[in-house]
């Protein structure tokens, strides 16, 4: 039977292998869509708490204000007045407080030595943590929960340790000039946890860290959560915060409106791969159909053969299974790829993404076993029509469609028109406000500047002691032709790393007369610094700057004009007076603009650039890291570029990105204009005798085209007007932070896809009418 049913479906496959391919590809792509952005959408939200077994128990203590929508800290000295109060109410407290660490997880190894990793996420917990959400000790315990002991992830272990046993190894935290912050002993490997509250790769004991933790307390079988808000208004205010915040209980699984829960680019990013994958089931269901109604004949040639219902069923749904079966494995397939290009990307905001990929694939999964059902569903309408029909009504070949259900043809291609115009015009949005974004990026020097122009860190590891040493040495190399020192005074800023920045700069705002703030970037470097990068300053010479004087760019100071006559800015750490104007900073790109002040302090820790002599770049190179080495030894990596490949990879991580999403987009598009291609052929088909009907009354091509034609320009404009609406709406909601100069033409986009897809729509329904024109109406008359 079985290889009966195989041969059914290879001979099916082989007569319409390209119906089946773009079946395939099509729900192959929409399930990637939906299921990566779903994924995407719950990892950054962490809302999978019902995998906590009592998680219908287990509530948060915050501290609210009056109106219950701000939440604030719970101090230690709150727990304690809570554990008093609510005692009986309580099985048990957990809290979890977050590390602030950024440096190196090291390993101890057999030979003492510690090897060394990237940093990685630690949380503080009391013993009561495991408890309350259900931590599943793969190895070890937390019997002996004390300082310097640690619990690790199942997939942190296994990157740390491998297939070794890590229980009663050491780990050593470590900062990024490698001195020692603690060294812990492992006691327990847990299985991970996905809920980004709770999960983390290091759990140490809430003994050592306390910072701003989180209390979860799980409710005895008795208790509510009314009984114990009830309970905490009760509790004296005595620790200095304001005596109308409120202990209050929220449980972790409350649900909340999708709207309130999620902000508006979530709902719109969920929402747009749910239409793309609703454009692939739908154009999946009008090949379905339509194969339906063209075999009719030969299915009832199978029932008066003596072939069951339940043959039939069996035989249409072995031609469904190989197609969601090969869409899902080309699904996981396209999967693997797109988390490779995240795992390149480095994109921090969705921590563990390259380490759980079976959340997606069993989205995946979830989605083709819906998409299975519906089939099904479809084929038992489908049999039960087919059952009442009468063995010569079978033998005609059609299902006749009723002139009252025409409705949900127009329906069907109308919803085809609305995905193809959604989705050309977002993607057309996109790209405009990609293309506007680096189009502002100042680069004032040549491909050969960039090449022989190097950016060297001192601010890891020991260099920082070192460093006007490390500075003297490279002045002495015969091959360097200048050195620009780049530094910072403020407490806040991004540091030269293992990852090196373009610049040592300060995120900062400045604050005008009107208190209005406005997020900047702060640039201190020496007086070199414009000539170094080829820079043309109006107002000043560079050499004449006082030390509260400030240049600015352009951008910023028509900002200033725009709100103040006065020439000065205050940067929150003084005031400085605007001295010049630069038309922007070179490789930065800051929408409010950016501002270079002197360094107030001779001898702060530079961030270097070495520029070297004409073709002099490998041996300078080779230089430069021979005085590094003097102060790192090589078992520490350390990596000096020059600012065309620092550029090359910056603007590599965003354009590889937008590329991942033009691809989907592109792919997005194609369904959608498949989706036109495949409603309109089984809209020509449906009216051949129809047609050949009016063919043998005397009606042209002319009349024909204007049968189909007007109804297409209906619903090519009702969808065009929906879509807009819709496109227009919601990027207004979603633009109003994009400044008016970086918001794409959204007028462009809308009539460039107009123009698109009323072109397509034209040309295919031309093609179907000029083939079903050419046919004789008599065989047509005939067949039907």
């Amino acid at each position: 039977m079985i290889k009966h049913y195989l041969k059914v479906i290879s001979r099916e496959i082989q007569q319409n292998w390209f119906r089946f391919l773009l079946n395939t590809l099509g729900i192959s792509v929409g399930l990637l869509i939906f299921s990566f952005t779903y994924f995407l959408l719950l990892k950054a939200r962490g809302k999978d708490v019902t995998s906590f077994k009592n998680h219908d128990r287990i509530v948060q203590i915050t501290n609210s204000d009056s109106s219950g929508e701000k939440t604030y800290p719970v101090t230690n000295d709150d727990i304690n007045r809570i554990m008093r109060l609510c005692i009986s109410d309580f099985e048990t407290v957990a809290t979890i407080s977050p590390v602030p660490f950024d440096g190196y997880v090291n390993v101890e190894r057999p030979t003492g030595d510690f090897l060394p990793h990237s940093t990685s996420w630690i949380r503080s917990v009391n013993d009561e943590f495991f408890d309350i959400f259900n931590a599943e000790f793969l190895q070890g315990n937390n019997l002996y929960w004390e300082n310097k002991t640690a619990v690790l992830s199942k997939s942190f272990a296994e990157k740390l340790f491998g297939n070794e046993n890590p229980i009663d190894k050491n780990i050593e935290l470590t900062d990024k000039t490698h001195h020692i912050f603690e060294v812990y002993r492992v006691v327990g490997v847990i299985k991970d946890i996905y809920v980004d509250a709770m999960g983390a790769d290091i759990y140490i004991s809430d003994s050592e860290v306390t910072t701003s933790p989180r209390v979860f307390a799980l409710l005895n079988n008795k208790s509510t959560t009314e009984i114990v808000n009830q309970q905490l208004k009760n509790i004296p205010r005595v620790n200095g915060f304001d005596s109308q915040l409120i202990p209050t209980a929220k449980p972790i699984s409350q649900k909340k409106s999708f709207l309130n829960q999620y902000d508006p680019f979530a709902v719109g990013l969920v929402l747009l791969s749910l239409l793309v994958l609703l454009s692939a089931i739908i154009n999946f269901f009008n090949i379905l159909v339509s194969s339906y109604i063209t075999r009719n004949r030969q299915l009832t040639l199978r029932k008066i053969a003596g072939a069951s219902q339940k043959y039939i069923f069996r035989q249409l749904i072995c031609e469904i299974i190989p197609v969601l079966f090969i869409s899902l494995l080309m699904s996981i397939s396209f999967t693997e790829i797109l988390l490779s290009q995240f795992t390149k990307l480095q994109i921090q905001n969705f921590p563990g993404i390259n380490l759980y990929p079976q959340q997606i694939y069993y989205i995946q999964l979830c989605t083709t076993g819906f998409i299975l059902i519906l089939s099904i569903v479809l084929i038992v309408i489908f049999l039960n029509k087919t059952k009442k029909m009468l063995a010569a009504e079978g033998m005609r070949g059609f299902i006749t469609v009723k002139p009252n259900k025409k409705i949900l043809r127009n329906i069907s291609l109308g919803v085809q028109l609305f995905f193809a115009f959604f989705l050309l015009s977002s993607t057309i949005l996109l790209f405009n406000y990609y293309q506007k974004i680096n189009s502002e990026e100042k680069i004032p020097l040549t491909r050969s500047d960039l090449n022989r122009i190097f950016a060297v860190p001192l601010l890891d590891f020991t260099l920082p002691d070192h460093h006007q040493e490390i500075i003297n040495k490279i002045k002495t190399i015969n091959v360097v032709e200048e050195v620009l020192q780049i530094g910072s005074f403020m407490p806040i800023g991004e540091s030269f790393d293992n990852e090196m920045q373009s610049y040592f700069t300060v995120q900062t705002s400045y604050l005008l007369p009107d208190s209005i703030q406005c997020p900047i970037t702060i640039i201190c470097a020496e007086d070199n610094y414009f000539s170094f990068f080829n820079l043309n300053i109006q107002g000043i010479d560079i050499s004449t700057l006082a030390p509260n004087d400030a240049i600015v760019t352009q951008s910023l100071m028509e900002n200033i004009k725009s709100n103040s006559d006065t020439g000065s800015i205050d940067l929150g750490c003084g005031i400085y007076h605007i001295a010049g104007v630069v038309e922007e900073m070179p490789f930065v790109r800051s929408v409010k603009g950016g501002v270079w002040i002197k360094p107030p302090i001779p001898d702060i820790t530079p961030g270097l650039y070495v520029k070297s002599f004409d073709g002099s770049e490998n041996s300078t190179r080779k230089e430069l890291m021979s005085i590094i080495r003097e102060f790192v030894p090589e078992s520490i990596p350390y990596k000096i570029e020059n600012l065309y490949e620092n550029q090359e990879r910056v603007n590599g991580y965003p354009l590889a990105f937008y590329s991942i999403i033009g691809i989907i987009s592109f792919f997005s598009l194609i369904l959608a204009l498949f989706g036109i291609y495949s409603a309109i052929t089984v809209d020509t088909r449906r009216k051949q005798k129809s047609v050949a009907i009016r063919k043998i009354n005397g009606a042209g091509r002319k009349d024909i085209y204007w049968l189909f034609g007007k109804l297409y320009i209906i619903l090519l404009g009702v969808s065009f007007i929906i879509s807009s609406a819709i496109i227009v709406l919601a990027w207004n909601n979603l633009s109003l932070d994009i400044p008016l100069k970086y918001r794409p033409n959204i007028l462009f986009s809308l009539i460039a896809t107009l123009i698109i897809v009323a072109l397509f729509t034209t040309i295919v329904m031309l093609n179907k009418l000029n083939r079903i024109s050419k046919t004789n109406p008599i065989d047509v008359v005939k067949y039907e």
